[in-house]
């Protein structure tokens, strides 16, 4: 899966189907995120609904993004 971010950065949070960990990655305004192997199969990701979100000390607002998403969807076996 490939994700390409634009206009705003924001924070992701990857969660471990295996265990409670948790990690936030904070995505810049055009950036290219790609996801594969473990992190792909092993670990849910998702951005979270907030208007601000906290980036190490800083809160930031949250603003208009855009993000373009590419996955391969297998059909059948």
């Amino acid at each position: 899966m490939a994700s390409l971010s634009l206009l705003s950065e924001c924070v992701i949070r990857f969660a471990s189907q295996k265990s409670s960990r948790q990690k936030d990655l904070l995505l810049q305004p055009d950036s290219l995120l790609v996801i594969a192997s473990e992190a792909r199969h092993d670990w849910t990701h998702a951005i979270q609904g907030t208007k601000t979100y906290l980036v190490k000390v800083q809160r930031s607002q949250r603003t208009r993004r855009i993000s373009l998403t590419f996955r391969q969807v297998k059909f059948g076996n």
